[in-house]
């Protein structure tokens, strides 16, 4: 599909308006955090930018990108904006890029589109995000009639008998060619009744109908500048006219593909650690099961995740910003610190861990001890034996001598983290799982290494990642 030449846009002070986006963009992302920890640790390392030539609200190459117009955005509320660009990052999240293979782009961009948007209908958050007890509601506003000066009313597309499936599975029931979007596959009627066409548009993907200036930014006078140089050319086949696109890099590579894995994965886990603030869909959660039974090196696993959660910046609620709280009912935290926190390690004493094993699992610390501002190794069996602070890590982990040697039990080494006060960002333990749990889930996160061979249970909670035997 051709893109369609638009009317003049009636832009006064385009400078203006990008500054106002851009600031729009600013407060979601810190909302984000607040809100939903999974989808704030997907968004948080995104670059995202503006681009008047692109003919719809927004778009992402589904790996680290995201691209938003801020000549249509600019009629979006706050809520709305935000679920713009929650509906990018859902690409992201179910790994949308990669799944693509040799289907047509086009169907699979309006497969994938479908898919999420009743997806993030099913979100929901407390309504108050300083109250977990609050009652729940939508994360975010799906856009419905959103008049867009110049171009018409648009809607996102909503396919009430895609819920439940996947985006293979809507891709196989889509039409081949030009699918009416309110149609049932299996009834041939109109059944959605929700999509809007604007004026001259057809069915988009994400969104559906309307119509762009062209990429030289003539019709917005001098708004081509905004589009950097590495700003796909929209005209080009990539996006039609109205959709939400899916903008799909060729080719990926292959460490692009367990980047994002990794991070995918790392974000279900923070959001575990958040107490699970906000609901994640069914999808997602069968996504991740999937992602951690594929085979990928335990040392690649345990550096992401640790490098994720630790790689984060601190903020507060305490005061949250009363403007954006008032105006636009999103909760702005203050920036307290960009340090890494602290890293408790954890390592059972027991006698049940092979050398090699051992060896391999401090060469890995020492990597991780430099990411934190503050390590702290704790030895352990049914007591803690030794507490070696930062200073002294380098030292130990040179000569790895343990003391102890009796059964293993975790509860006195999460009791001595809670009698002495300290709430690290991340614990990691090294054990054969033969060991006793405490009852209560920490506050923070947990990652449990253990010999692919261990016949202990599964810890109850926590992050479990297996080390294959160095002997074997």
């Amino acid at each position: 599909m051709t893109p369609v030449r638009a009317p003049q846009l009636a832009v006064p002070d385009l400078g203006t308006l990008l500054a106002r986006e851009a600031e729009r963009v600013s407060a979601l992302r810190a909302d984000f955090i607040v809100r939903h920890a999974f989808w704030a640790t997907l968004i948080l390392p995104m670059r995202i930018q503006p681009s008047v030539t692109l003919p719809t609200f927004g778009a992402t190459n589904g790996i680290d990108r995201i691209w938003y117009n801020p000549l249509w955005t600019r009629v979006l509320t706050p809520r709305q904006f935000g679920y713009v660009l929650l509906h990018e990052v859902g690409h992201v999240a179910f790994l949308h890029a990669l799944r693509e293979g040799p289907r047509d782009h086009a169907r699979w961009n309006l497969a994938t589109d479908a898919a999420v948007n009743l997806m993030l209908d099913e979100i929901q958050v407390p309504a108050h995000a300083w109250m977990p007890s609050s009652p729940l509601r939508p994360l975010y506003d799906r856009p419905t009639n959103v008049a867009v000066p110049g171009l018409g009313v648009f809607d996102l597309v909503h396919l009430p008998w895609a819920k439940g499936l996947t985006a293979e599975e809507v891709y196989d029931l889509l039409p081949m060619r030009e699918p009416d979007l309110t149609a049932s596959p299996s009834s041939g009627e109109g059944g959605g009744g929700e999509n809007q066409v604007g004026a001259g548009g057809k069915g988009g993907a994400g969104l559906s109908g309307g119509s762009q200036p062209s990429r030289s930014g003539t019709d917005v006078g001098q708004g081509g500048a905004v589009d950097g140089p590495d700003t796909p050319d929209w005209s080009g086949g990539h996006c039609c006219p109205g959709q939400t696109c899916l903008q799909i890099p060729s080719p990926v590579t292959a460490d692009a593909r367990e980047c994002l894995a990794d991070r995918v994965v790392a974000a279900y886990e923070v959001w575990t650690a958040s107490e699970q603030r906000g609901t994640l869909s069914a999808g997602i959660t069968r996504l991740v099961a999937q992602l951690r039974r594929a085979k990928v090196p335990w040392q690649r696993v345990l550096q992401r995740y640790a490098s994720t959660v630790l790689a984060k910046d601190d903020y507060s609620l305490s005061p949250p910003n009363r403007r954006w709280l008032v105006q636009a009912d999103l909760i702005l935290p203050s920036l307290r610190s960009e340090r890494p926190g602290q890293v408790v390690v954890l390592i059972d004493a027991s006698g049940s861990i092979s050398k090699p094993t051992l060896e391999a699992f401090g060469a890995e610390i020492a990597k991780l001890h430099t990411y934190a501002e503050e390590t702290l190794i704790l030895t352990h069996d049914v007591e803690v034996h030794q507490v070696i602070p930062t200073r002294e890590i380098p030292a130990f982990l040179k000569t790895l001598e343990i003391t102890g040697g009796g059964g293993t039990s975790h509860v006195p080494a999460f009791t001595y983290l809670r009698e002495h006060r300290i709430t690290p960002e991340l614990v990691i333990a090294l054990t054969d799982l033969y060991s006793d749990f405490p009852e209560r889930k920490p506050p923070f996160p947990v990652i449990w290494c253990a010999p692919e061979d261990h016949h202990g249970e599964k810890p109850p909670w926590g992050q479990l990642v297996e080390i294959p035997d160095a002997d074997a």
